[in-house]
């Protein structure tokens, strides 16, 4: 019986943890005074790391491997030659979530050719070159918002926004011996007014409900990969949930 209680008590603490990890939590913040808003940077890993909490860094490819190997691995591994379009389709649902929610944005193309634009620097993210940037967009800097008022007074934006998504793949037990591959996105995001001055900033963490199944090492990376949009929406949905104060 007291064997019993304890694990009724742990599943309980498990659960409350699970809804402080990926449940929607809102911030105070005026979308009315940040209007029209400039999604200025949209980017993430280029592989699917295994999530593990501790890990200080992204994941990048190994020098160490003849390119020709890499090249390879890269055409004939789905979690590797979607990177792209997993970007450009979480850009694109952040927009339309935006758009849908009654959020002005401006649009790519109002900016994404302009001299103002096309001078910005990476700053301290130089040193990952193999991150992705959405299609038209350009990896960022979300760390001083000063720097980019000529963008700010060339859009006539209320406001810029900096995202920084990074995918990861979860090993979660299932049964005794079973584990599920979970897709695990998380998405930065920054909003600085245009004046340049830090208005919002958090993280937001999804999980896939289910995902392929692990097989003694071996699982089915498609299907993985197929998981990714349904953790975007939600994201997506949290961060609008607290831009329009719900």
């Amino acid at each position: 019986m007291k064997n019993k209680g304890m694990k009724k008590i742990a599943l309980m603490i498990a659960g409350l943890l699970l809804m402080v990890l990926y449940s929607c939590r809102s911030v105070q913040f005026n979308m009315n005074e940040a209007s029209p808003l400039a999604v200025v940077t949209v980017f993430s890993n280029p592989t699917l790391p295994w999530y593990d909490p501790l890990a200080k860094s992204k994941s990048v490819p190994d020098d160490s491997v003849p390119s020709q190997l890499i090249k390879k691995s890269y055409q004939e591994n789905p979690e590797l030659n979607t990177a792209q379009k997993r970007i450009d389709s979480a850009y694109l649902a952040l927009i339309k979530g935006l758009e849908d929610a009654g959020i002005e944005v401006v649009d790519r193309e109002a900016f994404s050719d302009s001299d103002e634009y096309q001078k910005l620097s990476k700053s301290f993210l130089s040193g990952l070159e193999t991150d992705l940037s959405a299609e038209g967009l350009k990896i960022l800097d979300y760390m001083n918002g000063k720097k980019y008022l000529p963008l700010a007074e060339l859009t006539d934006a209320g406001s810029m926004m900096f995202v920084e998504f990074t995918f990861n793949k979860q090993k979660t037990p299932v049964g005794l011996h079973d584990n599920y591959i979970l897709a695990r996105t998380t998405m930065n995001v920054y909003i600085y007014d245009r004046t340049g001055k830090k208005v919002f900033h958090k993280k937001y963490t999804g999980l896939s409900e289910t995902g392929p199944l692990d097989d003694n090492g071996s699982y089915n990376k498609n299907e993985l990969v197929e998981k990714f949009p349904e953790t975007v929406d939600f994201v997506v949905d949290c961060l609008l949930k607290d831009l329009l104060g719900e």
